[in-house]
C-alpha cells in the first residue's frame, strides 16, 4: 500500500501541532495549509518534514493540482467567545468561506474523505453537564459559525464521506494557556 497525504488546516495550532506531529509518526505523507504570517512555533521542528502551502499567497487549488490528496482534516479555526462587530466578517472567512472552498476543491480532486471539526459552543450550554445528546443552541457567533459549515458538509455526503467531531475544551502541552496559566502549569509539571 502506498503513503497515504493528509492535508492539514489548523497545523499551526494547538490541536493541529499534536495530530501533525502524531500523523508524522504514523508515516502519512502530510500537506499543510497556512498563512505566510503564521506563527509556526508548535511545529518549527516539523516544517522540514511537511508541504507547506501558504493560502494567502497562492491558491487554495493548487495544493490539490499539485499534491494528490487522500484525505482532509480540518481544524483551522477563528475562535472568539465574545465577539465584536469587526470580528464578523474574519469568522465568515475562516469557518464558512475557506472549509466550503476546501470541500469543493476536495470533491473536485476525488479526495476520499473529510474531516471536520465543531465545538461543545453548538449545544444548548444552559444545561451541565453538556453532552453531545443535547440540543443545538449554538452559544455565540463561533458557534454558528462552525454550525453553518458543518451543515454545508452534510449537503454533500453523498459526494464525499465526512464526519465532523465536536471538541469539548481540549488543552495540554503547547496550549495557549486557556485553562492553566503557564506558571500555574510549569508548578503542576515540577510535581
Amino acid at each position: 500500500m502506498s503513503q497515504q497525504t493528509v492535508l492539514l488546516t489548523g497545523a499551526t495550532g494547538f490541536m493541529g501541532s499534536h495530530l501533525l506531529e502524531a500523523l508524522l509518526k504514523q508515516d502519512y505523507r502530510v500537506v499543510i495549509l497556512k498563512r505566510s504570517t503564521s506563527d509556526t512555533w508548535r511545529i518549527a521542528h516539523l516544517l522540514d518534514q511537511v508541504i507547506s502551502y501558504d493560502v494567502d499567497l497562492v491558491e487554495l487549488e493548487l495544493a490539490f493540482e499539485e499534491q494528490e490528496i487522500d484525505l482532509v482534516v480540518h481544524l483551522a479555526t477563528l475562535y472568539r467567545k465574545f465577539e465584536e462587530s469587526t470580528d464578523i466578517d474574519g469568522m465568515l472567512r475562516t469557518n464558512v468561506s475557506f472549509p466550503s472552498q476546501l470541500l469543493y476543491s476536495a470533491m473536485r480532486h476525488e479526495v476520499k474523505g473529510f474531516i471536520n471539526t465543531g465545538t461543545f459552543f453548538e449545544y444548548d450550554c444552559s444545561k451541565l453537564p453538556i453532552d453531545e445528546k443535547a440540543a443545538l443552541k449554538p452559544f455565540n457567533f463561533y458557534a454558528q459559525t462552525k454550525l453553518a459549515f458543518e451543515n454545508i458538509l452534510k449537503g454533500y455526503a453523498e459526494k464525499i464521506p465526512s464526519i465532523t467531531l465536536k471538541l469539548f475544551s481540549p488543552y495540554g502541552e503547547k496550549d495557549n494557556q486557556k485553562l492553566i496559566p503557564e506558571p500555574l502549569a510549569k508548578e503542576h509539571a515540577k510535581s
